[in-house]
């Protein structure tokens, strides 16, 4: 089954992890934080921006203060990569919906 055989709503939600990996991928090295990003915020010159993708984990983490490192990890890095994938899923149906229509 290739890219083209693929539904809107999985292109669109793999298009948005694709995205927000390489949007980690360059912010991510102006930051420093510990493994679970929450002991500093302090940074070599990028600000806190390294932290954008990560805000919804971020609060998580905040919020229900997990006392293992494997939920904390789960929260931190999983929650925003599951919760991306679903924008753009949702992103993705609407464009398969509007494309499917013959106007």
């Amino acid at each position: 089954m290739g890219w083209k055989d693929w539904p809107y709503w999985l292109k669109g939600g793999v298009i948005a992890v694709g995205i927000i990996i390489l949007v980690i991928v360059f912010l991510v090295p102006f930051g420093e934080s510990d493994l679970l990003g929450v002991g500093s915020v302090h940074s070599s010159g990028g600000g806190p921006y390294w932290m954008l993708p990560f805000l919804p984990g971020f609060i998580l983490v905040l919020i229900f203060n997990p006392s293992t490192k494997p939920l904390g990890y789960f929260l931190f890095y999983g929650t925003p990569l599951i919760l991306y994938f679903l924008i753009g899923a949702v992103i993705g149906w609407i464009v398969g919906k509007i494309k499917s229509k013959n106007i």
